[in-house]
């Protein structure tokens, strides 16, 4: 069982409508249908509200589990402008990701996949980059030896509880 099941089973047992909960926790109903399909990331700020619901009998410690738990799966589209090959990382991910806080990550090219983290290890051969600011999402330039994957989708995999971010191609 996920998050969003989690949340979906005790707002149903509590008799509270997708309406309701949406406008207690701000956000639109569609949102958190998503949230409840896991489909969205469900970030700390949800869960603080949710905690704080006296309508929702839920316990910080065990949606704390949960979320640290979720992993992020998002298919995206590798792009090139003036000879630059980028992808842009979705807003959850970025928020999931902790981007708003430290652009600077290190990165490892692997067979087939890139490993971003906010930590240099020994376990792979890390070097620094950084992820822009791009409106309400951030840029990862996947650098020049990549260039061949325009076009293409990839798949951007988050492990929240490891903090690792996996392009997978």
């Amino acid at each position: 069982m996920k998050i969003g099941d989690r949340i979906r089973i005790f707002r149903k047992i509590n008799k509270i409508t997708i309406p309701e909960l949406a406008a207690y926790l701000n956000i639109s109903a569609p949102t958190l249908r998503k949230m409840e399909k896991n489909q969205l990331f469900i970030n700390m700020d949800i869960i603080n509200l949710l905690t704080q619901n006296p309508n929702f009998d839920l316990k910080r410690e065990e949606l704390l589990e949960y979320y640290y738990d979720q992993k992020l799966e998002k298919e995206l589209l590798v792009q090139v402008r003036q000879e630059k090959v980028f992808i842009v990382i979705p807003k959850d991910v970025s928020i999931a990701f902790g981007l708003e806080n430290n652009t600077d990550i290190y990165c490892c090219y692997l067979n087939n996949k890139i490993i971003l983290q906010h930590e240099d290890n020994e376990e792979y051969e890390f070097i620094k980059r950084k992820v822009f600011k791009y409106r309400y999402s951030f840029l990862f330039f996947l650098g020049q030896r990549v260039k061949y994957l325009q076009g293409q989708v990839i798949k951007l995999t988050l492990d929240i509880k490891k903090q690792v971010l996996t392009i997978t191609y």
